[in-house]
């Protein structure tokens, strides 16, 4: 097997880092020093500390998409359980990175407020998700296993505005209750 480059060290090392400390309490040192690598190594890879965090919220999210297409894209299940599936699935995945957060929304928080370039990308990500959802949601309503009686507009943004705020109060509880009334109250979405 070939070994990684240093690039994918970096990126695999420093995003752990970044979602820890977040982007401002992060240095370009840390990201190097996480990833056994001199400093000046990282900018053979990355032009700046806000390109590196927008590949790292890129490659974050590719992963997120896979936990996506694994549930919402699963159309051999009920649409129901495939919310069930993603919520559990992230639940999961929060906990067993000890409670540090959703690193979009961590960066939204951090980093959107002076950083332009990576504001924008964590806009366009969030969008994605919205629209994915939003499809999910309306799929749903044509089966019709989702109340119809909610836009799938309205509902893909409250899910994510919602999940966030869930994630951010487990993040500060370092524990799962915040997530499990996310979970309790989106399933009310979906038609007996």
């Amino acid at each position: 097997m070939p070994k990684p480059s240093m690039r994918d060290d970096l990126l695999e090392h420093g995003q752990r880092v970044l979602h820890e400390r977040g982007y401002h309490a992060t240095s370009v040192a840390d990201i190097a020093n996480a990833a056994g690598a001199p400093k000046g190594s990282f900018y053979n890879h990355f032009e700046s500390k806000e390109a590196f965090a927008i590949e790292v919220l890129r490659a974050y999210f590719n992963a997120f998409g896979d936990s996506l297409d694994q549930t919402l894209g699963n159309a051999a299940i009920p649409p129901k359980q495939r919310f069930e599936q993603l919520i559990d699935s992230l639940v999961a995945l929060f906990s067993s990175n000890g409670w540090t957060g959703c690193l979009l929304g961590n960066l939204a928080l951090d980093a959107s407020p002076t950083s332009e370039a990576i504001r924008t990308e964590v806009n366009s990500l969030f969008e994605t998700w919205r629209r994915r959802l939003r499809d999910s949601f309306a799929a749903g309503q044509t089966e019709g296993a989702v109340r119809t009686d909610l836009s799938p507009e309205d509902v893909a943004g409250w899910f994510i505005s919602a999940w966030e705020g869930a994630v951010l109060r487990s993040k500060a509880l370092r524990g799962p209750e915040p997530l499990l009334e996310f979970k309790r109250t989106a399933v009310t979405l979906f038609a007996d």
